[in-house]
């Protein structure tokens, strides 16, 4: 409801001022005690750390580097023109949130409930709930595979295992809907969607978006993928009934060709970033081949 949205927008605005300030931002504004600070409070660490002092000094020097390579050349801070494939990349990152939305996540959470009721479900209103709480559940697991795991490989692994889900649902939708045991797939076969959504495609597309580009273009770039995330968001909202409408549980397949082209475009596109550095990733970007991606 409207109240509840509210609540919750107030204490997102008061637990904001607990984040600490970008380190990066301080050091361009010349706050040094201010970065120092903040990376503390980011590692846990007491500011006269030793630790603390390096990563100050290591954000200095990528900092004014950065900002060298800028006035030297202009065309490095330059989405279009700038190398290595910063446009490329840019655009990669577009077709990645772009797949993110297009898995089908958001016809599950916008329209779960009337999904639902075409299945004469008894109490649809509680299928966001379960939803939701497998969201939770499963996004508070991806903490621990993101870090154990290749982005790829989970990229991959969730589209699959979406596809699969996608199928039986729609399936089920289609042939065996009015009955108990078709209902009861149908819920499962949903959970089993979003718990593999939030392991894979949720959180990983957010962590590589972060880690795709150099500190010269990677607000630019960032934003501009954020921006278009919302466009499909919007986009999905906008059809997905008026499709749905003429198709009904038959829009499930049309999310499964999605989830299909997806599965290549990990495998060819998208360079694997997990522990590496932005000098090997500008690597793998200028002479990529799925072999140096792996």
């Amino acid at each position: 409801s409207i109240y509840q949205a509210g609540v919750i927008s107030i204490i997102s605005s008061g637990l904001i001022w607990i984040v600490p300030e970008s380190p990066i931002w301080l050091i361009k504004n010349n706050d040094l005690t201010g970065a120092s600070l903040s990376i503390s409070k980011i590692k846990y660490l007491p500011i006269n750390d030793e630790s603390v002092d390096a990563s100050v000094l290591n954000v200095c020097t990528q900092s004014r580097q950065n900002e060298s390579n800028e006035k030297g050349n202009k065309k490095n801070g330059s989405i279009r023109h700038g190398e290595p494939k910063y446009l490329k990349r840019t655009l990669t990152g577009i077709a990645l949130f772009g797949f993110q939305q297009f898995t089908g996540i958001n016809y599950f959470f916008f329209y779960g409930t009337s999904i639902f009721s075409k299945a004469d479900l008894n109490s649809p209103y509680l299928v966001p709930v379960i939803l939701g709480s497998v969201n939770l559940i499963f996004s508070i697991l991806s903490i621990f595979t993101i870090s154990r795991f290749n982005r790829k490989t989970l990229l991959i692994f969730g589209s699959f295992n979406m596809m699969v889900l996608m199928i039986i649902f729609a399936s089920i939708g289609i042939t065996i809907k009015d009955k108990i045991e078709g209902t009861i797939i149908l819920i499962i076969s949903a959970c089993g969607f979003i718990g593999s959504f939030a392991m894979t495609w949720g959180p990983i597309s957010q962590v590589l978006i972060s880690e795709l580009y150099p500190n010269l273009i990677k607000v630019k770039a960032m934003s501009i993928a954020c921006s278009m995330n919302w466009v499909f968001n919007f986009t999905i909202s906008m059809f997905v009934p008026i499709i749905s409408n003429y198709i009904g549980f038959g829009l499930g397949y049309i999310f499964v060709g999605f989830l299909m082209i997806s599965i290549g475009f990990v495998y060819y596109i998208i360079p694997e970033t997990r522990n590496k550095s932005i000098e090997q990733i500008n690597m793998i970007c200028l002479l990529y081949t799925s072999d140096a991606a792996d």
